[in-house]
């Protein structure tokens, strides 16, 4: 009999596995990077963005947070099963974390206004705002 295929892109049972593996190694097995990789891409590919620099910039501070020795290592196997949750909330929070640095001005009441300035007739000195 045919084993049926998961319909997901990234198993909970193989992700618990790695850092399980990790853990006792010390540090994230090849697998596991792949894992993480590619978790970050799919929660990035969900959002969207204004600019594209800031979803690159709020996708590199997910890896960050994901690759981070103390946050993969705190995973707890004790308390959960659940590797796939416990680094989704991980990389939401970061990418969250990233898009408020972006966009978040402590204290203004309303969104700031971004004017673009571009310059027309081949750099005569023509400016269109």
């Amino acid at each position: 009999m045919k084993q049926k295929r998961s319909s997901y892109y990234l198993s909970n049972k193989e992700l618990y596995c790695e850092i399980i593996i990790s853990k006792a190694k010390g540090n994230l097995t090849k697998k596991a990077e792949g894992m993480f990789i590619l978790l970050g891409a799919r929660l990035h590919k969900k959002m969207s963005y204004m600019d594209y620099h800031v979803g690159e910039d709020t996708l590199q501070q997910a890896y960050v947070q994901l690759f981070d020795n103390k946050k993969w290592m705190s995973f707890d196997e004790n308390k959960t099963t659940n590797a796939f949750a416990y680094f989704t909330e991980i990389a939401k929070r970061a990418i969250a974390l990233g898009y408020n640095k972006h966009y978040k001005v402590k204290g203004l009441k309303e969104k700031p206004i971004i004017y673009s300035i571009q310059r027309s007739n081949d750099g005569l000195g023509i400016f269109n705002i």
